[in-house]
């Protein structure tokens, strides 16, 4: 195992690189692709239109769902405005850090 492929020794070291360059970016372009999901799902479920188009006002399986979306959201918020940060971008810590 002591002549590794150069390919792959390269490959390590570019990985490495942005690593290390792009640390401080990693958390903002976390939080935004988790936001964007759950944007991009609120706009297809679309509380407002799709609820008095298919009168699924009351379906619990819809409510659970909005439920579910906007605790994630919230979640997202809390964790933004603690002060110290934890190692998961988006994703509340258990203890501090």
């Amino acid at each position: 195992m002591a002549s590794q492929n150069p390919w792959i020794t390269k490959a390590e070291d570019l990985a490495d690189q942005v690593l290390r360059h792009g640390k401080h970016v990693l958390p903002t372009v976390a939080r935004l692709c988790l936001i964007s999901t759950f944007l991009e799902d609120g706009i297809r479920i679309d509380a407002v239109f799709q609820t008095f188009a298919y009168s699924i006002l009351w379906d619990l399986q819809f409510l659970f769902r909005n439920l579910a979306l906007i605790g994630a959201l919230l979640l997202v918020l809390a964790e933004s405005r603690v002060e110290g940060k934890s190692l998961f971008a988006g994703v509340p810590s258990l203890g501090a850090s």
